[in-house]
């Protein structure tokens, strides 16, 4: 075992690339903190699973000129993850007519999603609330990982907007996937989410995962689990598209920092799932 190496910064995961060019596969141990598991772009943020760490802010970034609402009135401008926001203007690019969609809501700090709860109860009352507004730490939207997203139309409703399956929003849905984005909250997974269906709701899990997930009919909740059946070190899932083969294994965290053995000479991530263990995601051309 050489060296120990610490997880690195916070962040979105862990991307990174050695420059050992030897075409034998040599290993070395990664030593994870634990605070990573609540960390990168595969967490699951629910009303079971809390977030436990916020984005630090140097990981946000602004999204040109759109703007976020704000619970008290105003606006100030829309925030996403960095990683998130590349690759939603990326798929936005891709789109014909991407100026028929409107970037309607992202990252939002604990107070403002505290204050949209809290008027929502007001306004819409208890079971309206709870089927459209996450409770307070229980949000994807203060993760930075999570957009809303609205067809152009006028008068525009910041919590349900119109996303429909139709036209240049299921444009969108097609193209969304290959960029690592899934719709979260779909009708016939609400018995799992304990969310209503939400059409315009977005969610950035990476690549290849958004793939699989669309591909295998699963919701993050079911995603993740399914993972916990391939162990690092033992089984690995494995997923081509596109020139590339990804390896996936699941590792239990320690109570400690947890050491998790990853390739030299390959690309490869690792995120937290926000539930005590690490997923990791290796890439090989092929």
């Amino acid at each position: 075992m050489k060296g120990r190496r610490t997880g690195g910064s916070r962040g979105s995961g862990i991307l990174a690339k050695a420059l050992d060019l030897n075409p034998r596969v040599e290993m070395e141990t990664l030593w994870l903190p634990r605070e990573r598991v609540g960390q990168g772009p595969l967490i699951l943020v629910n009303r079971r699973q809390p977030l436990c760490h916020g984005l630090p802010k140097e990981q946000l970034v602004s999204l040109e000129d759109a703007r976020e609402p704000l619970p008290e009135g105003g606006s100030r401008p829309l925030l996403l993850e960095q990683e998130t926001a590349r690759m939603l203007r990326f798929v936005l690019g891709t789109l014909t007519l991407s100026g028929k969609i409107q970037v309607v809501s992202g990252y939002r700090k604990r107070q403002e999603q505290r204050m949209l709860y809290e008027k929502s109860l007001a306004e819409h009352g208890e079971v309206f609330t709870r089927s459209y507004v996450a409770f307070p730490g229980c949000s994807e939207h203060e993760t930075g990982l999570a957009v809303d997203l609205g067809e152009l139309r006028e008068p525009m409703d910041y919590i349900r907007p119109s996303f429909p399956y139709s036209g240049i929003c299921q444009q969108f849905r097609k193209k969304a996937y290959a960029c690592g984005f899934v719709e979260r909250y779909e009708k016939e997974k609400k018995k799992i989410t304990r969310i209503s269906a939400e059409p315009w709701h977005f969610r950035y899990v990476g690549i290849p995962h958004a793939n699989i997930m669309g591909a295998r009919r699963l919701c993050l909740e079911e995603y993740l689990e399914f993972l916990q059946s391939f162990p690092d070190g033992t089984c690995a899932f494995v997923w081509r598209e596109e020139g590339w083969q990804f390896q996936i294994s699941y590792q239990k965290a320690c109570e400690g920092d947890t050491p998790l053995e990853v390739p030299k000479g390959q690309l490869y991530r690792i995120s937290g799932d926000n539930q005590g263990g690490f997923i990791k995601t290796v890439w090989r051309r092929v």
